[in-house]
């Protein structure tokens, strides 16, 4: 019986061995390196909106949002990047990872944090699920919910 588990036991040491050696060699990432720049540029996009029709009841939907949007884009950047007329230097994300809870997006926003080529930005701010317009009490996104504490 003693040499049985000895067997086991050594079975289980060299099983754990095999796996770490398996995970080691794995990059999680690696498929993100295959992943190409666009062919545009954000700014070149930005600079060529042409406003619906009913852009005027869209502006009135969300008049805090319009206020802060800039009237063209700085190409020295990737991301959508303006100067606005205070000085102030603000970005919008170049893309944003959205989902229910316990979906995945810690896992998928730890993973794409890896990557060389993004900056750490904020996880969770949380500006399209917890702060209603007009804003209808506290909210958790500065400073009241806003766009212009989102940016």
């Amino acid at each position: 019986m003693p040499l049985l588990l000895l067997a086991v036991a050594a079975a289980a040491v060299s099983l754990r061995g095999a796996v770490a050696a398996t995970a080691a060699v794995v990059d999680p990432v690696s498929y993100l390196a295959k992943v190409t720049a666009p062919s545009y540029h954000v700014a070149d996009v930005w600079a060529a909106y042409t406003p619906p029709a009913n852009h005027d009841e869209v502006v009135r939907a969300a008049p805090d949002t319009w206020e802060v949007l800039p009237k063209a884009l700085d190409k020295a950047y990737r991301n959508p990047c303006w100067t606005d007329e205070s000085g102030r230097f603000r970005c919008m994300p170049y893309f944003q990872i959205i989902g229910v809870s316990k979906c995945g997006t810690t896992d998928l926003y730890g993973r794409l944090r890896r990557h060389p080529d993004l900056a750490d930005g904020a996880k969770g701010p949380h500006f399209w699920d917890e702060c209603p317009y007009p804003p209808k009490g506290a909210c958790t996104a500065p400073p009241n919910g806003d766009f212009d504490g989102y940016v």
